[in-house]
């Protein structure tokens, strides 16, 4: 190289690069065979990214931190319908308590994850396991506890699996006390030992709430909501406005699928209270708008 010209040697090949800037220094390294050879004689691969394992939905880019591994656009999911890519592991979002609504949200201990929201269960005698509520006394897939199954040939009965035997006829289904046609009895519902709340039927293996002849689904006005806690008239019950688990604030009502507010004309409705807000401190101009200690509310302004 000539005096004062940068320069640099591949000490893998001895080969020489001259490199009369940074940049193209930079292509000049990008140019060389990227393999050199170790003290044992075997080949290694001078590659950033060959120590970083990326998931299927991502690629691996080197920039000036080094190789990371970012979300590949052109990827597809590897995941069924209905389920995310949370650290490398397909699960639901609607029912995971370890990833509820979110990658990672896990549900306190207690809860459990109800169509992607970490709550408990309404109803006595239920607890919240994975996407439902059940009874750890009579449900097959959480005999006793939460994801303890019973295996083939047992049910559960008092929160123990006990081994089944008995021959049924075409139609019935074996449980620990006998045969049952788990299409339609309540206290075997869908399967052995699963029983609806009181005023529900089974119909078809599932939980549901007794309406006209013919109408299957009530309407889908009066509805079992996912605790199986009874029928809710989702045109007026205030816990279950409109939708199953939509509460309304406490102390409106619920009519016709809506959480509405009765205060007088003069009055501004606030969740679950009636405020004056033209003079309210603590709901100056609007609900939940707190004056300073030292100011009043006039006209609906903190003075």
């Amino acid at each position: 190289a000539a005096a004062g010209q940068p320069a640099f040697v591949d000490v893998g090949t001895a080969t020489f690069y001259p490199a009369t800037d940074a940049t193209s220094l930079a292509l000049a390294l990008g140019s060389i065979i990227a393999s050199t050879t170790n003290e044992l004689g075997t080949s290694q691969t001078c590659d950033p990214c060959a120590d970083l394992t990326c998931t299927a939905t991502q690629r691996c880019v080197v920039d000036a931190t080094g190789p990371t591994c970012v979300a590949d656009p052109c990827a597809s999911s590897p995941c069924p319908a209905g389920f995310a890519l949370c650290a490398g592991a397909c699960v639901n979002l609607a029912a995971d308590p370890g990833s509820c609504g979110a990658c990672g949200l896990a549900c306190a201990k207690g809860t459990g994850c109800l169509a992607g929201v970490c709550r408990g269960c309404a109803c006595p005698g239920l607890t919240a396991c994975g996407g439902g509520c059940v009874d750890l006394l009579n449900d097959n897939r959480n005999c006793g506890a939460c994801g303890l199954a019973c295996p083939s040939g047992q049910s559960c009965a008092h929160g123990a699996c006990a081994a089944t035997s008995c021959s049924c006829a075409s139609g019935l289904t074996c449980c620990a006390d006998g045969c049952f046609n788990t299409t339609s009895d309540v206290q075997h519902c869908g399967v052995c030992n699963h029983v609806c709340a009181q005023g529900l039927v089974c119909s078809g293996g599932v939980c549901l709430c007794s309406c006209a002849a013919n109408d299957s689904n009530c309407g889908g006005v009066v509805v079992s909501c996912d605790d199986d806690c009874g029928c809710r008239n989702l045109q007026a019950d205030p816990a279950n406005c409109g939708a199953c688990g939509n509460a309304c604030p406490v102390g409106l009502p619920c009519e016709n699928g809506a959480c509405v507010c009765e205060c007088p004309t003069n009055l501004t409705c606030c969740p679950g209270f009636c405020a004056d807000t033209s003079r309210d401190p603590s709901n100056c101009g609007a609900c939940g708008n707190v004056c300073r200690t030292t100011e009043t509310c006039v006209a609906g302004v903190c003075k």
